[in-house]
């Protein structure tokens, strides 16, 4: 270690006439602390040799010192090298061409001399075709699957995809095949498309039981500019500048429950500081193993600011939970409670209290079954801390539906007396998601004789247009979807009633009711239910 600084003094940096002193010198400050970190490493890697003779004077020789600078720079150099290897085959890039578009209006015109006719260029299999739509995408399994964010899709009910992928770990081959997506999902912002599996693809390495650190270096992989449309991944580097970040609003504005569109907009996110230019969006954040710890997604800076940093998802339970429902076809599914938070008031807050103040619990919803009650603070979920409102919103989506939890409260006397924390449990239903940016899947909600049905929880307020109050124990599914002129509209069922039980046997989520359906196919089967007016009745599906 004692090597570092004689190393730093002896790099080959000459003198530079600074444009903006001020900044340049902020960059080049960065850049000698990037390659200290990177020092460090090489020196805790490299084998131990022999100290250095030093002259009379105390100083080591200029020799020995070169010597260990070169032997430090190409050890930074090296691990560059083998964690872009190892990403090439795991990294594509992704173009979207909308069908209703010419093809040739998303090329752009390049001056190759006179004659040039611009059907030439008229298709994105074409090699100087550069989309006006691309992102990056990265293979998660040796089906073809291929993990991106989601709004870089846009609709995909209108546009076709192309993804270009390395078919040697050397050479960069332009491959490019169509791709289909399967799923995505607008609150977490992630998509699953599908590629042949024949195609020659080394599924990426995803970083398991790994916790990020802030100051940590990493890597980035992805499409910068549409440049990596040959097939060849582009890396970028630099460290995690924070973590458990969440997206900002508007600036000067304060952003509501419903103007946050993601999971996002609550926390959780890496920060990433690095040259993450435009087409980043979908590729990886890579540790110095080469294993994914994050997905870089879009629109996380000012348009106007230069785009010297991101934010990335990390890649944990709550990542690896929605890409697997995604590769099923299956939208994920985020835990709700049914209570209103609000900030702590001042007088607590002052009393050094923290958490999420509850201001209204719904009647019959998980956080009325568990026991919750307006003026309590919930300082914890499963353990988790909970500061404030975003953070209680972030740890019950981070949940799934049907998921146990335990709510760490403060509870205060109703009579002034003293507070008492308590624990109660849960169990949490589905999260109605409002999204400017529809949910998609190729495979249909399950129906059954002309009905769907979901979580009541998980319906538009619009919909679900009563909730019944009558019954110790309200239920949980509700009618999503009735086609007009099936056997379940014929029988009476609406959208947004509420269905208690199939052939007497009470049902709590869908899964349970296709399951009881199907175990009485063939046959007429009675749905109980409570109506508009409130009213419990049975009605009969032939």
């Amino acid at each position: 270690m004692a090597n570092i600084k004689p190393l730093l003094t002896s790099l080959p940096c000459g003198p530079v006439r600074l444009a903006n002193p001020t900044r340049a010198t902020a960059q080049w400050v960065g850049c000698l602390a990037m390659l200290l970190h990177f020092a460090v490493f090489a020196w805790a890697q490299s084998p131990p040799e022999t100290e250095p003779q030093a002259s009379p004077s105390g100083a080591q020789e200029p020799a020995a010192t070169a010597i260990q600078g070169d032997l430090f720079l190409k050890a930074m150099q090296e691990k560059s090298i083998q964690v872009a290897q190892r990403a090439a085959r795991s990294v594509v890039a992704i173009a979207r061409v909308r069908r209703e578009t010419d093809p040739r209006t998303e090329t752009l015109r390049f001056q190759f001399g006179p004659g040039i006719r611009l059907n030439e260029l008229s298709r994105p299999t074409d090699p100087d075709f550069v989309p006006t739509d691309y992102a990056a995408g990265v293979v998660i399994d040796n089906e073809g699957h291929i993990v991106t964010c989601f709004s870089e899709l846009s609709d995909p009910r209108s546009s076709d995809y192309y993804v270009w992928c390395n078919k040697e770990p050397r050479t960069a081959e332009p491959t490019w095949v169509p791709a289909e997506v399967q799923a995505g999902d607008p609150f977490s912002d992630i998509a699953v498309l599908k590629v042949n599996e024949s195609i020659d693809l080394v599924p990426i390495e995803l970083a398991s039981d790994y916790e990020a650190r802030k100051g940590e270096l990493v890597f980035a992989a992805g499409n910068p500019y549409a440049a990596a449309r040959d097939g060849s991944t582009s890396m970028a580097w630099g460290i995690i500048a924070n973590i458990d970040r969440a997206l900002a609003g508007q600036p000067g504005q304060t952003s509501s429950l419903q103007e946050k569109q993601t999971l996002h907009h609550f926390g959780g996110l890496l920060q990433i500081d690095a040259n993450l230019s435009n087409g980043f969006n979908g590729g990886p954040v890579l540790n110095l193993d080469g294993a994914m710890i994050g997905l870089i997604i879009p629109n996380a800076y000012v348009p106007t600011a230069a785009k010297h940093g991101g934010f990335a998802i990390p890649v944990d339970e709550t990542f690896q939970r929605a890409v697997d429902s995604l590769k099923q076809g299956k939208i994920p599914e985020f835990g709700f409670l049914g209570i209103v938070p609000e900030e702590i008031p001042a007088s607590r807050r002052e009393a050094g209290i923290r958490g999420a103040y509850v201001s209204r619990v719904v009647p019959g919803l998980p956080g009325d079954l568990a026991g919750l009650r307006p003026d309590d603070v919930i300082m914890a979920v499963n353990g988790q801390p909970v500061f404030d409102r975003n953070s209680l919103f972030y740890a019950l989506s981070r949940q799934g539906a049907e998921e146990k939890i335990d709510l760490s409260v403060r509870r205060f006397s109703s009579f002034g007396g003293s507070a008492e924390n308590i624990t109660l449990k849960g169990q949490l239903s589905k999260k109605y998601v409002a999204s400017k940016i529809p949910a998609y899947t190729l495979k249909p909600l399950p129906s059954w004789r002309g009905l769907s049905v979901e979580y009541a929880t998980a319906l538009p307020t619009e919909m679900l247009r009563f909730m019944s109050r009558s019954l110790p124990t309200p239920p949980k599914l509700a009618a999503l979807q009735v086609e007009p002129n099936t056997a379940a509209w014929q029988a009476g069922i609406r959208p947004g009633q509420l269905i208690l039980a199939v052939q007497g046997e009470t049902v709590s989520t869908p899964d349970q009711f296709t399951e009881l359906v199907n175990r009485f196919s063939g046959q007429s089967i009675e749905i109980t239910l409570i109506d508009a007016a409130d009213t419990l009745r049975k009605v009969s599906v032939p």
